[in-house]
């Protein structure tokens, strides 16, 4: 037995020694892992036996495996090297795809279908992975590496495209051909890619097409593009500004950013085409305006040089006769030569003496003078008969002409005329003089004309009852009557003027005279006949200008003065204007208001006769002065304390006293709004309150005061405390007269500009139609508000805001002397506004004091402010300030507010408005002359389609640059476009190919440097070639391809197993999976339970050289041994052989 068992022991030794020897052949093998024989000893017993004393029987192999530890890393040249460190094994497929395969040996290469396999052609599986590189387990797949891209090619969209065009370039007027250097200034190519990855070259240039100027800072450039000889066509680039908001464009050439307009007021469908280039030269906003009739030649020129209203009103009876109207005077069919012919129109008389018998050399000499003479009219010869005319619309025939009693010549009929008298009006004309039998004595108003013929027995008074007796047999517009001196009187009925012009030709042996030839005039007029009503900017409420406070002046005016009068009382009347209320004071219907005292000497105190209390009453006191002391205008103040102190004056029997309270003058200074008592005698005046208590609404103190000698004032101002004359919807500021002597007209313009500004003159009275030529009708003289653009937009007032206010004003606060002054300058009106101290105002009391004192300030030329606007507001630090607004809007309206530091408005600049600008933006055309339109695509086109002109007016339409522009400020910066420039997708030549891209040209400069190009890119490509390969840690496989690309191609997964050591190797360091080992687990590289990869590297054989030549030693020894047993039982053997022998 010792024999076999010292067998089984060379042959454990055997094996042994084909382990190692295994393991040092594989020391070079890439993954090896070293292997590792298991032995156990033989032992067998029967039941029945004593193992106790069973010998055992040898030794035998009980298994090799593998030992799976990490093995050294070592650098390789290819990136498809992999190697594991940790646990894990690379999962293959066989070649027939069948078997999977699980290896350490991480040497690969590329097969020809492109697929990652080992040197037995097995190929390596790999997990599909998303955008982020996650990889999926369930789906794994041979690893491929494309050495090209497919269908990755990319159609250039967009190319970025920054140089510096030189400041210095020359402005070419040339038309640009591309082929002739000379018509552009430079130009840049760029390569681009069609969608198949085929490139092209764009070359793009620039030509210098506007230099900048002082009144256009700009420098523009034009770019046109070409690939090959094929131009791209632009596409419309909306304007926009530097943060990208879309520009629009309204009806008067405002633009405003998208986000600055409501979605709803901007157009959405087809719209007209505008650029933004065209918005060119605006036009300042103007008011709506109208005028009167053009005046005569003669009125202009007394307007010019000024005249006085009254006695004018006492010359003007005459209406305008309209152009084109014409007067024949009565024929002259012959004369006596040597006769003196003359022809009078009342204020002018022109003497011909005869040359011959021939009538026509008569009025031929007496045309020429009348044209020769600065006569308001005209004159011709038609036939036999004198004709003359007014010289244009608007010009009257001589002022004074009114009907007249005329001796005549029977065969001298009467005469034609024009005049006006107001109805009711009665005028008693002079009694005739004489008459002589066998005369005619006729009476014309210019429509009819009665004659009677005198008899030998009648009388002046006879000839007028005849007259009166056809006048009103005749249903005109006035009845006649005759008076006891035999006078005709007229008074007048109708609505219609009277006629009375009289033009006059006779004949006769001396200079022909008017037997009785006194004028019907408009007899004596006053300024309150001159009124008109005035509606602006849609006011309900018309207000009806009166000049009455004119009545009885000898004040000459011009007629520039005159407009500025007429501007002061609309704008008064129009404003914001005050009553006074006299409630406070108010006791039993009635207020003691004041009391005045006169003084003969100097310094001395006024005593109780001295004085008189002026009480006002309202209603149920008899008489009363007022219909409610809550509402009594400044006027009617000043009047009824002028009418107190003169009916005292009338009811005292103490002549001092009477004559003294007689110098008395009561006024209301604008200026200083304050009540004025002045004695035209230099006597002091004192005034007090007209209780026993202080009159705080006039601060009047219970002491008499002594009013200044020079202007009357007792030094306080009080302003009007009641409540509007006009309310607050009602009133409209900064209306304006002005008087245009070239045009001969007087013009009503409204204080706001725009199309939105409408104003109407009517209802003129007969004195103000022939003083200034306003219509007298209803329906007057009007300009509308206008829904298409003709006056532009409203102007801006001039805003002045203060500094931070220095004290708390959400506290109550005291104002006192020291800080309740402000200096304020409103348009042309400057004036003091005073607070009354007081200790506990709120901020909304003090604004609203300072704001009704503004607003009362006038200036000694009548000129008012009213609409003036004071706030509140707060800064983003939270602190209180002043804002002033005025009511007028425009370049005339300023703002200047000086007052105490602690309000914030000490050395605040003053503030100016300014007046819009506007124009209508012109709808741009193609080459052909035809408009062009937008579509619904942002589009142009020369199809308006849907189009809707009434649709699209008031909304807010795209604006557009010029295409290809490039526009510069002078700083060099880009200022447009701002947005990439598209084209129209455009086929290049015979090849099919279609490009559509846009240029970027952000980042571009017009700088003094010379041109170059500071940065181009573009996002197309070709198909790529494979460049380079990364396999991260993590297993993640990306691509590098030649056209930029990178691709995560897969990852690379590991396996691992419970029991490594139950693998089957199949040789090159593979193994297949058993029972033993379990099945495989998959996860990614570097997770839990698995190790990770590293690219371009190898993992050698875990085989310890050193280790495995000892075990070779040892083996050796080992079979030496056995060998040695054997070699000792084979004596033993042959000494037994022996024995027998």
């Amino acid at each position: 037995m010792s024999f076999y068992t010292a067998l089984t022991g060379l042959n454990a030794a055997t094996a042994q020694l084909s382990v190692t020897s295994n393991n040092i052949a594989n020391v070079g093998t890439t993954g090896f892992k070293r292997s590792r024989a298991d032995f156990g000893d033989i032992f067998a017993t029967s039941p029945l036996q004593k193992a106790s004393s069973v010998i055992g029987q040898g030794v035998s192999l009980k298994s090799v495996t593998q030992e799976f530890s990490q093995g050294n890393i070592q650098v390789s040249a290819s990136s498809l090297d992999i190697a594991i460190t940790g646990d894990g094994f690379f999962p293959l497929k066989s070649a027939d795809g069948l078997q999977d395969i699980y290896t350490r040996n991480g040497t690969f290469v590329l097969d020809s279908s492109l697929a990652v396999v080992n040197s037995a052609g097995q190929a390596l599986q790999a997990a599909t992975v998303d955008s982020s590189g996650k990889a999926d387990l369930t789906n794994l797949k041979k690893l491929i590496i494309p050495k090209a891209t497919t269908g990755d090619a990319r159609q250039t969209t967009n190319v970025e495209l920054g140089l510096n065009l030189p400041a210095s370039g020359t402005v070419i007027t040339a038309p640009f051909d591309k082929n002739d250097a000379t018509t552009y200034n430079l130009n840049t190519a760029v390569t681009v890619f069609d969608a198949g990855g085929n490139s092209y070259l764009a070359t793009v240039y620039y030509k210098k097409t506007k230099a900048a100027t002082p009144a256009d800072p700009n420098n523009k450039w034009q770019t046109y593009v070409y690939i090959g000889d094929t131009k791209l066509d632009e596409l419309l680039i909306q304007a926009s500004d530097e943060k990208g908001g879309k520009y629009y464009v309204n009806k008067y050439g405002e633009i405003k950013s998208e986000g600055d307009i409501p979605a709803e007021n901007i157009a959405r469908g087809v719209t007209k085409l505008f650029k933004y280039n065209d918005l060119k030269n605006p036009e300042a906003s103007s008011p709506a305006s109208v005028a009167g009739d053009p005046m005569n030649v003669a009125l202009v020129t007394d307007w010019k040089n000024g005249f006085d209203v009254q006695t004018k009103l006492g010359q003007l009876s005459t209406p305008v006769v309209p152009a084109a109207q014409s007067v024949t005077m009565p024929t002259l069919s012959s004369a006596a030569q040597g006769q003196v012919y003359a022809f009078t129109d009342g204020t002018r008389t022109f003497q011909v003496t005869a040359p011959s018998t021939n009538a026509t050399d008569v009025l031929n000499g007496l045309r020429d003078l009348i044209n020769a003479s600065p006569a308001p009219y005209t004159a011709s010869v038609s036939g036999s008969a004198l004709v003359l005319a007014s010289s244009a619309k608007g010009v009257p025939l001589p002022t004074d002409f009114a009907p007249k009693f005329q001796s005549m010549d029977t065969s001298s009929p009467s005469t034609v005329s024009t005049s006006a008298a107001a109805v009711g009006d009665s005028r008693t004309l002079p009694v005739i003089s004489s008459v002589t039998a066998g005369n005619y004595y006729s009476f014309d108003d210019g429509t009819t004309t009665l004659a009677v013929l005198a008899g030998p027995s009648s009388t002046s008074s006879t000839v007028a009852s005849q007259i009166a007796a056809k006048i009103n047999a005749a249903s005109l517009t006035y009845t006649a009557s005759v008076s006891g001196s035999g006078a005709l009187v007229l008074t007048k009925t109708g609505t219609n003027s009277i006629a009375a012009t009289n033009f006059t030709i006779t004949s006769g042996a001396t200079t022909t005279a008017q037997t009785s030839g006194e004028n019907f005039t408009a007899g004596t007029s006053n300024a309150g006949d001159i009124t008109f009503k005035l509606n602006v900017d849609g006011s309900k409420l018309p207000v009806t200008v009166d000049l009455s406070y004119l009545n009885g002046s000898t004040t000459k005016y011009t007629g520039a003065e005159m407009a500025a009068e007429i501007t002061n009382i609309i704008n008064k009347q129009l404003g914001d204007e005050r009553y006074f209320d006299f409630t406070s004071l108010k006791n039993n219907g009635k207020v003691d208001l004041l009391k005045v005292a006169v003084v003969d000497t100097a310094g001395a105190s006024p005593t109780a006769g001295q004085t008189v209390t002026i009480s006002l009453t309202e209603p149920p006191s008899a008489n009363a002065d007022f219909t409610s002391l809550s509402a009594v205008k400044t006027s009617d103040v000043v009047a009824a304390i002028q009418r107190k102190i003169n009916a005292a004056a009338d009811a005292t029997s103490d002549a001092t006293l009477k004559a003294n309270l007689k110098t008395i003058t009561v006024g209301f200074d604008p200026k200083t709004q304050g009540f004025t008592f002045k004695s035209s005698t230099a006597k002091d005046v004192y005034v007090s309150s007209g209780g026993d208590t202080r009159n705080d609404l006039l601060s009047l103190e219970v002491l008499p005061t002594l009013t200044d000698g020079a202007t009357g004032q007792y030094g306080v101002s009080t302003p009007p405390n009641g409540a509007l004359i006009r309310d607050s919807l009602e009133q409209r500021y900064g209306v304006k007269v002005t008087f245009d002597d070239t045009a001969r007209v007087f013009r009503v313009a409204s204080g706001q500009t725009g199309d939105s500004s409408s104003i109407k003159i009517s209802n003129a009275s007969a004195t103000a139609n022939a003083l200034f030529g306003f219509p007298t009708s209803t329906t007057g003289t009007e300009v509308t508000t206008s829904a298409t653009p003709l006056r532009g937009i409203a102007s801006s007032p001039a805003v002045l805001q203060g500094n931070p206010i220095g004290l708390n004003i959400n506290n109550k606060f005291r104002v006192d002397a020291s800080n309740n002054s402000f200096v304020v300058t409103v348009d042309n009106v400057t004036g003091l506004v005073t607070i009354p101290p007081k200790a506990d105002y709120t901020a909304g009391e003090f604004k609203t004091e300072l704001e009704r004192r503004i607003n009362a300030l006038a200036d000694s030329f009548g000129r008012t402010v009213s609409g003036a606007k004071v706030d509140i507001l707060q800064n983003s630090a939270g602190q209180s300030y002043f804002q002033f607004t005025t009511g007028t809007s425009g370049n005339d309206s300023f703002l200047k507010v000086s007052a105490n530091s602690i309000w914030g408005l000490a050395d605040v600049p003053s503030a100016r408005g300014s007046t819009s600008q506007w124009l209508t933006p012109p709808q741009a055309r193609n080459d052909a002359g035809f408009p062009l339109y937008v579509d619904r695509d942002g589009l142009e086109t020369t199809d308006p389609g849907s189009f809707s002109e009434a649709e699209t007016l008031n909304l807010w339409s795209p604006i557009f640059l010029e295409k290809g522009e490039l526009t510069f400020d002078t700083a060099g910066k880009l200022v447009s476009p701002l947005s990439p420039t598209s084209f129209k997708a455009t086929t290049i030549g015979d090849t099919g190919a279609t490009l559509k891209f846009a240029i970027d040209y952000n980042g571009s400069t017009q700088y003094s440097s010379p041109f170059s190009v500071l940065s181009q890119n573009q996002n197309g490509r070709p198909e790529g070639d494979l460049i380079g390969l990364d396999i991260g840690d993590n297993g993640l496989v990306s691509a590098n391809y030649s056209n930029g690309t990178q691709k995560n191609l897969a990852k690379v997964v590991l396996a691992n197993f419970t029991a490594p050591t139950g693998l089957r190797q199949i040789g090159d360091a593979s193994f297949y999976a058993t029972s033993k080992s379990g099945t495989a687990t998959l996860g990614e590289a570097g997770t839990a339970g698995f190790g990770t990869v590293k690219a371009g590297a190898r993992e050698r054989a875990n085989v310890d050289l050193t280790s495995e030549l000892i075990e070779l030693i040892t083996a050796q020894r080992n079979f030496q041994a056995n060998a040695k047993a054997i070699e000792t039982n084979n004596t033993l053997t042959q000494a037994i052989i022996n024995l027998r022998s």
